[in-house]
């Protein structure tokens, strides 16, 4: 019975820490007139789209200085950190 109990207390506590992730989606905003986002983590990438001055991108992960990101269309890719704002750009 013990082992029910821990069992199910594991799973609650995985699936509480998979929400708490979900929820905590990391979006940055473009603050350059207009940025390049790359196939690769760097300059000599090839351009997979172009983002604009207060575009929102969600960050997927990080390899400094490189910003793994989705673009609003879904596409992803590599954009500069420097491109890049944590505060909101309306």
């Amino acid at each position: 019975m013990r082992l029910r109990i821990l069992t199910w207390t594991g799973v609650g506590l995985a699936l509480a820490a998979g929400l708490a992730t979900a929820a905590a989606v990391r979006t940055m905003s473009v603050q350059v007139r207009s940025g390049q986002v790359r196939a690769a983590p760097s300059f000599l990438g090839q351009v997979v789209g172009n983002v604009g001055y207060g575009d929102r991108l969600e960050v997927l992960s990080t390899q400094a200085p490189w910003m793994n990101v989705r673009l609003p269309d879904g596409r992803p890719g590599w954009i500069h950190e420097s491109a890049l704002s944590a505060r909101r750009i309306v």
